[in-house]
Formats: structure tokens, sequence, C-alpha cells
């Protein structure tokens, strides 16, 4: 199983790429804790995770090729 991770913003600086595919993930709650130990400075910031374009708030589990998104906060311009 493998699911992609894309980065945006501040987030995206922090993990130095655009784009991470895991595998063996299967929920939202491992993910968390996998990038939090791979890129420390993650726990500094707050944003939204959305799995397929959906916002989760919550733990999800996840699925073959599905494309989670780190969404930092927006500001306007």
């Amino acid at each position: 199983m493998n699911i992609k991770v894309l980065f945006f913003g501040i987030l995206e600086e922090i993990a130095s790429t655009h784009e991470i595919i895991f595998s063996d993930i299967h929920d939202i709650k491992a993910l968390e804790k996998i990038l939090n130990n791979q890129f420390p400075d993650l726990t500094r910031y707050k944003y939204l995770i959305s799995v397929n374009h959906e916002i989760v708030k919550n733990n999800a589990l996840l699925k073959d090729k599905d494309e989670i998104a780190l969404l930092p906060p927006f500001a306007g311009g």
C-alpha cells in the first residue's frame, strides 16, 4: 500500500520536498507519528490534513493511492 503526502508552504520548506511516497501506513495518526519523527520541526506548526481533497479532523483509515496534503494556515493577500 502506497500513499502520497504533499507538503505546502512552510511545511514544504521543513520537509525539503513537495511530495513523499510512504508505504504501509494505515491511518492518519500513524502518519503523523512518522512525520513528526522524520521532521521534528513540523510539531511547531498547526496545519490541516486533507485526504483526497477532503479535510479530516480526526483519525481516518488510509487506503492504497490516497493523497494526503498537509496544509498550513493560509493568509490572504
